[in-house]
């Protein structure tokens, strides 16, 4: 029972995980810097219109509609992960360099990048990863305390049974995997954004946008890759960590290469 307990309280620090360091960092942005209200909420818009109203619908409903989408899916792994990654790269980083180029021309501060992907992030976080957690949570919290599935939630049997094993197994620090990915990731999604933002603050929309998609895609394919080679959990995150920290020290250059006047202005 111990440990049920202790496996819902690591689902309740992941689901905290998922909300606090977007939000935390756009309310220290914005008291510092002040007007950074509508780029974090464009870039959260940018993931919702990019991924989950454009992207999602087209490889969910339209294309599994042609036979060689189909066939890749099932028959090409490779393939298959380098098209999903690609085309994450192009819808997302479209959908920035969109924002910066026309949505916001008044909002080309650095500190705008940096909120920019945070919303962008964030929204990624609370609404694919979050929502996850939130019902594990709820799950481990019924079960930690004695309650049953099929008496709580109506799930039946051998299903309810299968989903308790599943949950008696997962660990402390393993019901927090997740959320550490998305930490990883969104400090990633506010490194593609200062790519894309690095270039249209020097007039260079298109090349940027184009190494933008390039460094998103070969990123998200390389992480199918090393699961194809057995490589998981928190080994995982760590390959994770050094993509991370790459392109934390590429937000760093572009720091340094702004002028003091083109990051305020």
């Amino acid at each position: 029972m111990e440990t049920g307990w202790m496996t819902a309280a690591g689902l309740g620090i992941g689901l905290l995980l998922c909300c606090i360091p977007a939000i935390a960092g756009f309310v220290l942005i914005q008291i510092k810097y002040r007007k950074s209200v509508l780029p974090f909420f464009m870039g959260a818009a940018a993931f919702i219109v990019s991924q989950l109203l454009l992207r999602t619908p087209l490889l969910q409903l339209v294309l599994p509609r042609f036979q060689w989408y189909v066939a890749m899916s099932v028959q090409n792994y490779y393939g298959y992960w380098i098209f999903l990654a690609m085309t994450a790269g192009s819808f997302e980083e479209t959908a920035r360099c969109i924002c910066f180029r026309y949505l916001l021309k008044t909002r080309r501060r650095f500190s705008d990048g940096i909120v920019f992907g945070l919303g962008h992030g964030g929204a990624e976080a609370l609404l694919i990863t979050g929502i996850g957690y939130l019902n594990n949570f709820i799950v481990a919290w019924v079960l930690a305390g004695g309650g049953n599935l099929t008496q709580s939630f109506g799930i039946e049997e051998p299903l309810a049974s299968q989903i308790a094993q599943q949950f008696q197994q997962l660990t402390f620090l393993g019901s927090m995997a997740g959320a550490v990915e998305r930490i990883l990731a969104l400090t990633m999604h506010v490194g593609f954004t200062m790519i894309v933002f690095y270039g249209v603050k020097r007039g260079k929309s298109l090349p940027a946008l184009l190494a933008a998609i390039l460094v998103h895609g070969i990123i998200d394919a390389s992480i199918g890759f090393w699961q194809a080679a057995g490589v998981t959990g928190w080994a995982l995150e760590g390959i994770f960590a050094v993509y991370t920290a790459a392109l934390v020290v590429w937000v760093f250059i572009c720091y340094k290469k702004l002028s003091k006047e083109e990051r305020e202005a």
